[in-house]
């Protein structure tokens, strides 16, 4: 598996918007080949991480243009650029 987070600063006064604007993208999420889950994670009143779980690190690559037009709406409610990570798994205690 291959994950890519995604670490957000957001305007608080604007999370209820954002909110439904990431609920009215979970279809296109859905429908992307390859894209297992995706996930957001509240960690302050300012930011959040996004998770996103793909098949292969291929998957994850050829899903970035499809992802970029899907979260082109977020920009509205963050207050700088989000920090981007991803890899492969390399432990799993549940494995």
């Amino acid at each position: 598996m291959y994950y890519r987070l995604t670490r957000v600063n957001f305007d608080p006064s604007k999370y209820d918007a954002m909110l439904a604007n990431m609920n009215s993208t979970n279809d296109q999420f859905r429908g992307i080949s390859g894209c297992v889950s995706v996930l957001a994670i509240r960690t302050a009143e300012d930011q959040a991480i996004a998770i996103a779980q793909y098949e292969s690190k291929e998957a994850a690559e050829a899903a970035q243009e499809q992802v970029s037009a899907i979260l082109g709406g977020m920009a509205e409610y963050m207050t700088d650029a989000p920090l981007i990570r991803q890899g492969d798994v390399i432990w799993d205690a549940f494995a």
